[in-house]
């Protein structure tokens, strides 16, 4: 995370840093806040199993698309 907020506050000028990592700070509380909604919304709907099923159907998808892809991905790595 340390490495992240360095990225982050050397991508603006020194004027701006205070903006881009209060920026940055919001983005992450974001970040965590609405998927906490959205599975506590769809556990009260549907159970509390049904969260986790959702995020591991997400994850799947995207080792596949990963493996798929994988090839692509890593030419573009390299460019």
């Amino acid at each position: 995370r340390t490495g992240i907020i360095t990225i982050t506050s050397q991508s603006g000028s020194r004027k701006d840093q205070g903006k881009v990592l209060g920026f940055r700070a919001s983005a992450d509380s974001l970040g965590q806040t609405i998927p906490a909604l959205i599975a506590g919304v769809l556990a009260g709907l549907y159970g509390y199993e049904f969260p986790l099923q959702v995020a591991t159907l997400i994850f799947g998808l995207l080792g596949v698309f990963m493996f798929v892809f994988r090839k692509s991905l890593m030419a573009k790595k390299e460019d």
